[in-house]
């Protein structure tokens, strides 16, 4: 995957959302999103990154492979943008 932008960001953070809410239902709910927009941008995420990172259909959503490895890493990448902001946000005397 090219440098990061802030739409892959978001398209991130739905997969993650996606993945934590085990499929689109409940993500629809937690995102307050159409099922056909979250199929959207989770195929574009695949194209970006090149790979397949779910399994989906009526009855089952599993994250393959490398799905796995896209969310962890998803998750460490979040925690370290809170770490970043909270470090400027503590430098600049400002509350966090």
């Amino acid at each position: 995957m090219r440098r990061l932008d802030n739409i892959d960001i978001r398209l991130l953070r739905v997969f993650v959302a996606l993945a934590d809410a085990r499929g689109f239902a409940e993500a629809q709910i937690v995102l307050n999103l159409s099922q056909s927009t979250l199929s959207t941008h989770l195929a574009e995420l695949e194209k970006r990154i090149g790979a397949q990172l779910c399994l989906r259909g009526k009855q089952q959503f599993r994250l393959t492979e490398i799905g796995q490895a896209t969310y962890d890493a998803a998750q460490q990448l979040f925690l370290d943008l809170d770490s970043f902001a909270s470090r400027v946000s503590s430098a600049s005397g400002k509350l966090s």
